[in-house]
């Protein structure tokens, strides 16, 4: 994947190299030199838009969180089928988004979850903030305080991730279909979240 001779570095190159060191190479692969390697540059080139191993593992992380939110706002978009989703189907759409998105970047998967983003990064603040949007648009409807809606992120996000984790590692060895599981386990989530809100 080296990048053609008299382009300029980019960061989205970067980024691209870095999907395909974690590919072929896992998330311990990945490091300066590495993707250096894969983009046919020496490592120096690459300062001027990460600072080092642990920037890199961020912008990737980054990349990983903003794919999500993609994923999740198309899937929310009104159709002329459906212009108008209940909390439930944006729920729905929310878990629904968040799979398929782990399944087309599952080397995304672990460096976005374990990677340690805090709000002070103002990049990860802005996707935070999207990503907390599409949960207050679902559960402001049912009633559901700003803190309420944060648990119900987490604990929805929690899922989302334990479970893409565990089926890409194939954990899960029965003959149930997985496509059922999951669905089985956002619908239980979703009938918490509406039995919260009546009581």
């Amino acid at each position: 994947m080296a990048r053609p001779k008299g382009s300029t570095l980019t960061r989205s190159a970067i980024v691209n190299a870095a999907i395909a060191v974690l590919r072929s190479d896992g998330q311990s692969g990945l490091g300066i030199n590495r993707v250096a390697r894969e983009l046919g540059i020496q490592p120096p080139s690459m300062y001027n838009h990460v600072t080092g191993n642990d920037d890199l593992h961020r912008v990737v992380a980054l990349y990983g969180w903003q794919q999500f939110l993609t994923y999740a706002e198309t899937a929310l978009k009104p159709t002329v089928l459906k212009p108008i989703l209940t909390s439930r189907e944006q729920l729905m759409a929310i878990a629904s988004s968040y799979r398929h998105c782990a399944k087309d970047y599952p080397e995304l998967l672990t460096i976005a979850a374990s990677h340690r983003m805090t709000l002070e990064d103002v990049e990860f603040a802005r996707l935070y903030k999207g990503i907390m949007q599409i949960y207050t648009n679902a559960l402001t409807p049912w009633g559901f305080s700003e803190s309420d809606i944060i648990h119900s992120a987490r604990m929805f996000n929690a899922a989302y991730c334990g479970y893409a984790q565990l089926e890409q590692n194939y954990i899960f060895q029965r003959s149930q279909s997985l496509d059922e599981s999951h669905e089985w386990m956002v619908m239980r989530l979703i009938d918490a979240l509406e039995q919260q809100r009546s009581s």
